[in-house]
């Protein structure tokens, strides 16, 4: 499974995003997404793909892109 894949499941299955809607231009905040989702997805990612995501970086990613970017860069 890809970054992308496990962001998108994770919030269409958490979040209660539709899946048209998830796309790496996607803004976290277009999706809805809390602050609270957003650690747990960061979580979820850093226990799949063995990355640390720090809160400070985490809250400053805007997009999908950004944060996908950000794990694939790492991993």
């Amino acid at each position: 499974m890809t970054v992308f894949e496990a962001t998108k499941d994770f919030l269409c299955e958490r979040c209660g995003c539709h899946p048209d809607d998830v796309e790496l231009a996607a803004t976290f905040d277009a999706l809805n997404v809390a602050d609270f989702e957003r650690e747990s997805l960061a979580l979820l990612l850093s226990e799949a793909f063995e990355i640390e995501v720090p809160s400070d970086e985490l809250f400053a990613f805007e997009t999908l892109e950004d944060l996908v970017g950000y794990i694939e860069d790492r991993f």
